[in-house]
Order: structure tokens, then sequence, then C-alpha cells
């Protein structure tokens, strides 16, 4: 990997952590806040419709934010940074987008029902171990660059599906 690759890496990075905190703008706050306060008010009902809405959105909103950056991906990266080879780790990790949402809207909703648990496990610990293994890996193998990115965008699926299988049994999703 060449000083230019990890440029490249962590402006890919930094990009794609735009996008997803725009995707989320408010509704991880928002989903604690309603959350607590409707169930603290024994409001069971309107709970589960914060938390199947705050899902529904952040979905959306995921789902949008990754075709605009893949679809600019080559403008951003050739017209912007005048980085083309910039525009395919772009593309790929703009996938992370949808699953990096849904991960934080879940610990928002964790967070809400008083469970701080979860964020510690599966954001804190989980997906940088898993990613720092999937790195070794790579690095034995002596595969290229882009790997890494594919070692990112893994790390953050695979913790998302068993941070979802989790909400699903520990709250009923």
């Amino acid at each position: 990997t060449t000083q230019a690759e990890v440029g490249m890496y962590s402006l890919a990075i930094a990009l794609v952590s735009i996008f997803t905190f725009i995707s989320t703008l408010g509704l991880r706050d928002g989903a604690t806040r309603y959350i607590s306060m409707l169930r603290g008010g024994g409001n069971e009902e309107k709970t589960k419709a914060i938390v199947a809405s705050s899902l529904q959105i952040g979905i959306v909103g995921s789902l949008t934010s990754l075709l605009i950056l893949y679809l600019v991906a080559d403008f951003i990266s050739g017209r912007i940074f005048n980085l083309p080879d910039l525009a395919e780790p772009l593309k790929v990790i703009s996938f992370s987008i949808p699953f990096a949402v849904l991960s934080s809207i879940l610990i928002a909703i964790f967070r809400g029902y008083g469970i701080i648990k979860p964020r510690v496990y599966f954001q804190d610990l989980a997906r940088p171990l898993i990613f720092l293994i999937l790195t070794s890996i790579l690095f034995v193998a002596g595969l290229p660059f882009i790997s890494l990115l594919y070692a990112y965008l893994s790390s953050i699926v695979i913790v998302s599906i068993v941070l979802s299988t989790f909400a699903y049994k520990k709250l009923s999703i």
C-alpha cells in the first residue's frame, strides 16, 4: 500500500462519513429522546411507532445517500479532488452507508430503552476488531489496496447484521 493509497483511503472514509452523518441527521438523538420519553409515559404503542419511523427514515435516507455518492463518485474524484483513482474506493465503501446508518439508529434505539452495552460491544469493540482481523489477513495474503476497502465494508456489514439480529431478539423490532 502506497502513501497515495492511504490518502485515498482516508479521503474516501471522510466523504462516506459525511454522507452517513447527513443520512442520520437528527435521527439518532431524536429516536433516543422520544423513545425514552414515551417509555417513561408508558406509551408503548407510540414507542414502537417511533422505532419503526426512525428505521424507515434512516433506511430511505441512507439508500439515497448511497445512490448519490455512487453516482457522483467519478465527478468528486476527478473534478473536485483531481484524483481519478478515488472513484473506485468511493463507490466500494459507499455501500457501507446503509449499514452504518442502520447500526447507528439501532444503537440510538437501544439507548432510548436505557441499554448502553450494544454500542460498546458492537460499535466500539466488534467493528474495529473485525476490521483488524480482516486487514491482518489481507496484509499477510499480500492482496491489493482495494481489498482494504472491502474489509472496511465487510466489518460494517457484519456488525450491522449481527446488531440487527440482536435488536430483533432483544427488542422484538
